[in-house]
């Protein structure tokens, strides 16, 4: 299986593990016109079109050289109805077959992204295949993990990055023989307790989801060598991380970390711990001194910003309040003081308009020009 490398993205380190984990996948023409046959023991109809009317045909036709086929790539940018009335022949027609690809993200849109297939779930007849290791789902449409594949007790490395997934189910613990897992670039917001229960799994990639904490059971995996959390919203570390004995690396970098345990510092085979870009302010000198620990993007040293305070009212001016009494119906005029050409050269007018003035002479004058100012003089 290929490794969790740091640097590396997601859908390469999938694609990484699918190469190591299968052979480059050929076919070739049994002649003009014809569907392709196997090479060997492998079948490639995920490069052309009509791949699936091509499965079709060979399963009706059941030529010997499907009987060897241990490893099938099938595009999943097909009929949805058409992908699963193929899907449904396989488990009868392909009985050795060891590795199955139904990726999508062979065809790409205008601005040059990969396109997510049309696969939601898959046949429950599937989980009749005794001999299936290898099952890529990437790149499609799974809202929820199809009910057969954690019957599928052979397994040993399942890919379901770039999908739709919000959790993971509890019938996942019964694999156990998974060794690699990679749920990247999903929806999950939290992980099944029984996850803790894999306990062959060497390496598990849960980067670029919506996981806010992760279950102290993930300290049970003891094979587990690469950890990936990145991305997620993590604050905390369960205290069980410090018992993953095996564990070589863990990448933790852009979360909301503010502590992490101080026992990661004392993993035997720990050779990167990656904490970049998180919030970490104060860390012990263990950590800080530790040659494989990356910290880049993190206040340490920095002072916590302190609560913003409730603003002081004591030192807002009191505004002017003007009280107008019910049995008033109009404002007293009073004729406003005349200035003598001296005051006003002076620059200094001894009778000059105050604020209030000037503010009660408006009122007066909008009163009387309102309807309800015309009719009270009225009256």
């Amino acid at each position: 299986m290929a490794a969790v490398l740091e640097g590396q993205e997601p859908e390469e380190t999938a694609a990484a593990a699918e190469d190591a984990a299968t052979s480059t996948l050929e076919a070739v023409d049994a002649g003009p016109g014809a569907p392709f046959l196997p090479a060997g023991n492998q079948l490639n109809l995920d490069l052309r079109p009509g791949g699936c009317h091509r499965l079709q045909y060979l399963c009706s036709q059941q030529p010997p050289q499907l009987l060897q086929v241990e490893f099938l790539r099938l595009s999943t940018h097909e009929d949805p109805q058409l992908l699963d009335d193929t899907l449904a022949k396989v488990p009868w027609s392909l009985l050795r077959l060891r590795s199955l690809v139904l990726k999508g993200g062979q065809s790409r849109g205008a601005l040059g992204a990969c396109l997510h297939g049309t696969l939601t779930t898959l046949p429950a007849g599937l989980s009749d295949l005794a001999c299936l290791a290898h099952l890529d789902l990437s790149f499609n449409r799974l809202e929820t993990l199809p009910t057969c594949v954690p019957e599928l007790h052979g397994l040993d490395a399942l890919l379901l990055s770039h999908n739709h997934l919000s959790e993971l189910p509890e019938a996942l613990g019964a694999l156990p023989a998974l060794t690699f897992l990679t749920v990247t670039h999903n929806r999950l917001e939290r992980l099944p307790l029984t996850l803790g229960s894999l306990s062959t799994l060497q390496r598990l990639d849960l980067s670029e989801n919506l996981l806010d904490t992760i279950p102290s059971e993930i300290g049970n995996l003891r094979s587990l060598s690469e950890l990936n959390l990145a991305s997620n919203r993590l604050q905390s570390l369960p205290a069980s991380l410090a018992g993953l004995r095996s564990l070589r690396l863990l990448v933790l970098h852009s979360n909301l970390l503010t502590s992490v345990p101080t026992g990661l510092v004392h993993l035997p085979l720990i050779t990167r711990l990656d904490l970049r870009d998180n919030r970490l302010r104060d860390l012990p000198a263990e950590l800080l001194d530790a040659p494989f620990v990356r910290l880049q993007g993190n206040p340490l040293g920095e002072a916590s910003p302190a609560p913003p305070s409730p603003p002081d009212i004591s030192q807002v001016p009191e505004m002017p309040r003007l009280l107008l009494t019910s049995d008033l119906d109009s404002f007293q005029q009073e004729p406003p003081p005349r200035l003598s050409p001296s005051t006003i050269d002076s620059g200094c007018p001894s009778q000059a308009w105050s604020l209030w003035d000037l503010m009660t002479s408006c009122l007066v004058v909008s009163w009387s020009c309102s309807p309800m100012g015309w009719l009270s003089s009225k009256m």
